[in-house]
């Protein structure tokens, strides 16, 4: 998420001293203020990467999440009503190379969960979004289980059948509190390249 954009709302953690590098909440996460990133190594979150800045990935979901507001008095409702915490699952790594250092990002399995339990401390945070995809469950059935929170899960843009080719968290058994969304065209039906399950006329049919 590009935090210096004035249409987001984010939720500070005033529990928490920004840039001192103590843990001030004892929640084992160090300068989580602005928001908080499950590589403990890196204390705070992190500046906008520039391998990430064209992605924009985050600001687009925030801006779901926000309705795509753009009349003034209706921004100022949401941002009283609506506030955003940005978890960082991603673990970058730098190796170097002959030809200069590649930079990598993987979404490794402990941080997905860790940010699930982070988001279960007081104050619970009622709603998480997912843009994440994997093939294996790897004890996220057992995590959803027990979470209080919705969980929005990307269903994935594959073009596979989720019940047939699971891929997590989308296709987790535990469907309580699980809402799994696929891509639509731009005219209300659903894309080529998304994933559906139960059944591929329905989810194809008009929205």
């Amino acid at each position: 998420i590009d935090q210096s954009d004035d249409r987001l709302f984010l939720a500070l953690n005033l529990r928490e001293i920004p840039d001192n590098k103590i843990d001030d909440d004892g929640n084992g996460y160090v300068d989580d203020y602005h928001g908080v990133n499950m590589n403990r190594a890196v204390p705070g979150f992190p500046q906008l990467n520039d391998g990430y800045l064209h992605k924009e990935h985050g600001t687009h979901v925030a801006g779901l999440a926000l309705g795509g507001l753009k009349d003034t008095q209706l921004n100022a409702l949401v941002k009283d009503r609506i506030a955003l915490k940005i978890i960082n699952i991603v673990r970058k790594t730098v190796n170097p190379s002959p030809a200069g250092s590649v930079t990598s990002w993987v979404i490794p399995n402990d941080f997905v969960m860790d940010a699930i339990q982070y988001i279960g401390q007081e104050p619970q945070i009622p709603i998480i979004n997912l843009s994440v995809e994997s093939e294996q469950e790897s004890g996220l059935n057992t995590m959803l289980s027990s979470n209080l929170s919705l969980v929005v899960a990307a269903a994935g843009n594959d073009d596979v059948d989720l019940d047939a080719d699971e891929r997590y968290p989308a296709a987790a058994v535990n469907r309580t509190q699980l809402l799994s969304v696929g891509a639509y065209d731009g005219s209300g039906y659903l894309a080529g390249f998304s994933n559906w399950g139960a059944n591929k006329e329905i989810g194809r049919a008009h929205v």
